[in-house]
């Protein structure tokens, strides 16, 4: 980190790790699952605006355990699903400007995550639906919100506007208090999301392969006198999801094999489902703008899924 300190802020540093066994349960047309789960992320950078003589890293360290336990339905036909899910979370945040000779310093980190972190508590929920038209092209229409609004926090510092405003979402609480007040972690923003996909009828020399086309969007603003739910100021770019997606089989159920491609932030996106008997694996390719600037920076992220269905 030393080393790289006067280009560090085209270089954030971060790394993540998750665990997140769950146990589904098919209930004729009331599927419900029920798991635990571990995820921490650690990430720094300097801001573009940060004096580059002594430079300030913005350090943030998030751990999450909890639980999660969800209930759905569907219609036979499984052209409509509605689902609702909620989460119980215990979090460790410490969020903070550092300067980076103590960043490198591990003894003087360890004192100031264990003085200045935030240990909190919050039950989240969430809900989702799908729709699909029963016609030609199976046109569907899907809904989520993330973080059901329970709480608001006032002069929530929005990160991307960068004024100060009424967030809602999941927030939390602390019975000792917060060590840093303006810590982004003391609530989960409602995350408001909206997409539409169509398979349309493509005359192959296959006639079980098919297409299907989706356009969607994420973090999605709304606001109702003067609270917020979600961000507003971010860039459309980085809202916007679109892709293809070639697979097999009945397009209303899961595919044995499908091939997908898109566009992720203004970055292109690979994907590969393939489900063998009782077996799936799912491999992905996707950037991520981390620039800290106006000016985009993509890194490139590639995730892989084995999962085993019993």
């Amino acid at each position: 980190i030393a080393d790289k300190k006067s280009s560090i802020s085209d270089s954030p540093l971060w790394a993540t790790a998750s665990a997140f066994p769950m146990m589904m349960f098919d209930l004729d047309q009331y599927p419900s699952a029920f798991g635990v789960y571990s995820n921490a992320t650690v990430k720094s950078v300097v801001d573009s605006d940060i004096s580059q003589s002594d430079p300030l890293a913005r350090t943030k360290a998030v751990a999450d355990i909890g639980y999660l336990a969800s209930i759905a339905y569907t219609t036979k036909s499984n052209e409509f699903n509605i689902g609702f899910q909620i989460r119980g979370i215990s979090r460790y945040a410490y969020e903070d400007y550092v300067p980076i000779s103590d960043l490198i310093n591990q003894k003087t980190m360890q004192k100031k995550m264990s003085k200045d972190g935030n240990t909190s508590t919050a039950i989240a929920a969430d809900f989702g639906t799908l729709w699909t038209f029963a016609d030609f092209w199976y046109p569907t229409i899907g809904f989520a919100i993330l973080n059901l609004p329970q709480g608001c926090k006032n002069d929530y510092l929005n990160p991307f506007s960068k004024k100060r405003e009424k967030i809602c979402g999941t927030k939390f609480s602390s019975s000792g208090g917060f060590a840093n007040p303006d810590a982004l972690s003391v609530v989960d923003p409602t995350d408001i999301r909206l997409g539409f996909s169509i398979t349309p009828r493509i005359k192959t020399s296959h006639p079980k392969i098919s297409a299907r086309l989706a356009l969607d969007f994420h973090h999605l603003w709304y606001q109702f006198g003067d609270s917020h739910f979600g961000f507003q100021g971010i860039e459309t770019l980085k809202l916007a999801h679109a892709g293809l997606e070639v697979f097999t089989g009945n397009p209303l159920l899961p595919s044995p094999f499908s091939l997908s491609m898109g566009l992720n932030q203004g970055y292109y996106s690979v994907g590969l489902t393939a489900r063998v008997w009782k077996v799936t694996l799912e491999l992905a390719s996707f950037g991520r703008d981390v620039s800290s600037s106006v000016s985009p920076k993509e890194d490139r992220r590639t995730i892989g899924s084995l999962s085993f269905d019993f």
